[in-house]
C-alpha cells in the first residue's frame, strides 16, 4: 500500500523513479539548488531535462552527499545558473573502497584523460 500525500508530490515523484533509479547512465548536469520550490530541502541537483535528484550533506557519511528527493523537473530550472556538465559517472558498492565502474562518459570526453586527474584518481580502481 502507498500512502499519496495530498499535495500531489507522491503521485510526481513515483513518474519519474524510474528515470531516478538510472540515473547513473542519464545525468547531464549538476548543480547548487536555487531554493525556488516551496517545501524543498536538498542542496545539490543532478539530472536531466526530464528528471533530477536532490542530494543533501549527510554528517553521518563524513559529509558526503546522499540523495534526499526526485522532481520531476528540468534541471535547468531548479539551480543557480550555469549548470555544471557531467563528464563521468562512476559506481561502487557500498562496501567497496575504489570505484570500479563507469556508467557515463559524455562525449569527447576521454575516460583515461579523466583518470589521470589527480583529484579522482586515488578514488578509481580500473585496469
Amino acid at each position: 500500500m502507498v500512502l499519496m500525500n495530498p499535495d500531489g508530490t507522491t503521485r510526481m515523484k513515483l513518474m519519474v523513479f524510474s528515470i531516478a533509479m538510472n540515473i547513473h547512465k542519464t545525468a547531464k548536469m549538476v548543480g547548487d539548488y536555487s531554493g525556488n520550490k516551496m517545501r524543498l530541502n536538498t542542496d545539490k541537483i543532478s539530472g536531466n531535462v526530464s528528471a533530477c535528484i536532490g542530494f543533501t550533506k549527510a554528517k553521518e557519511y563524513s559529509g558526503l552527499y546522499v540523495p534526499n528527493t526526485v522532481l520531476r523537473e528540468d534541471i535547468r530550472t531548479v539551480v543557480h545558473k550555469p549548470t555544471k556538465r557531467i563528464l563521468a559517472i562512476f559506481r561502487k558498492p557500498k562496501d567497496t573502497k575504489l570505484y570500479a565502474e563507469c556508467t557515463y562518459t559524455a562525449k569527447g570526453i576521454s575516460l583515461e584523460d579523466l583518470i589521470i586527474r589527480k583529484p579522482i584518481k586515488h578514488k578509481i580502481g580500473m585496469d
